[in-house]
């Protein structure tokens, strides 16, 4: 077992840079869902929806570009690592590059997308 694997701290950010992005957005849509609910809500929920969403979108976004980072520097670190668990590591590290600005840009379209559309009208 190389150091790599004993160690909680590159494992830490092994499953951040794999998982943050996507629970970004879990978190950051579940936040846009809820003010949309308050926001055509009757009495308008008493929240400042746009605020909300600005925070939650730039929430969403630095925790995405946080686990990009986490992810480079994971498979730097394992890049001369041939077999497991180095490999594997570098393997996921690899997922988390591809997937994270993935879930960025979806984070932003989601929260753009929402401040950009008619408020809602109450029939």
């Amino acid at each position: 077992m190389g150091g790599h694997d004993q160690s909680g701290g590159p494992r830490l950010m092994l499953w951040f840079g794999l998982l943050g992005a996507p629970l970004a957005w879990v978190l950051q849509h579940l936040l846009v869902v809820w003010v949309a609910e308050a926001t055509c809500d009757v009495g308008g929920g008493g929240i400042a929806p746009d605020r909300w969403l600005v925070i939650g979108t730039i929430g969403g976004a630095a925790v995405a570009v946080g686990a990009l980072a986490c992810s480079i520097v994971t498979r730097r670190a394992t890049r001369e690592s041939q077999a497991p668990p180095g490999s594997r590591i570098h393997f996921l590290a690899t997922i988390g590059m591809t997937i994270s600005p993935l879930f960025l840009m979806i984070i932003l379209m989601d929260g753009l997308g929402f401040l950009a559309l008619v408020k809602c009208h109450q029939s």
